[in-house]
């Protein structure tokens, strides 16, 4: 009695390899995607805004709610806050953009805008988004 061969191509594997490879380029791509950042941070909004075009030379500090500072989507502690700005400097970096929450201290947003004129970066801008047309009032 001779043997069958069976002519068919098994899909499960390659099914799996495709699906690894689809999560592996979304992670990929959520992680380097522009507004991936660190930490949750809700900007506050506008009506008029400008635009801004970062280079190389633009640092990013963040401060959420909880007043979690991170710079260039990298967390660090209070503490080492000012070593680290002096750190941009020293990069070359002559330009911040400062995200704030909108429930983050005002005192906060003071305190970090100090420590970046101390290391004479003179250029601090706010981050905001665009408001929608539906007349948002001011809080």
């Amino acid at each position: 009695m001779k043997k069958k061969i069976i002519k068919e191509i098994i899909i499960t594997p390659i099914v799996d390899i495709t699906l690894i490879v689809l999560l592996f380029f979304m992670i990929a791509y959520s992680r380097t995607s522009p507004n991936f950042s660190a930490q949750k941070v809700e900007i506050p909004s506008a009506k008029n805004i400008d635009n801004f075009q970062r280079d190389d030379k633009t640092g990013e500090i963040s401060i959420n709610s909880k007043g979690v500072i991170s710079i260039n989507n990298k967390i660090i502690d209070k503490q080492n806050l000012k070593i680290e700005i002096s750190k941009l400097k020293t990069s070359g970096v002559n330009k911040i953009i400062l995200k704030g929450d909108k429930n983050t201290t005002y005192d906060s947003i003071i305190e970090i805008m100090d420590l970046i004129k101390e290391n004479k970066i003179d250029k601090i801008f706010l981050a905001i988004k665009p408001r929608e047309e539906k007349n948002e009032p001011i809080k």
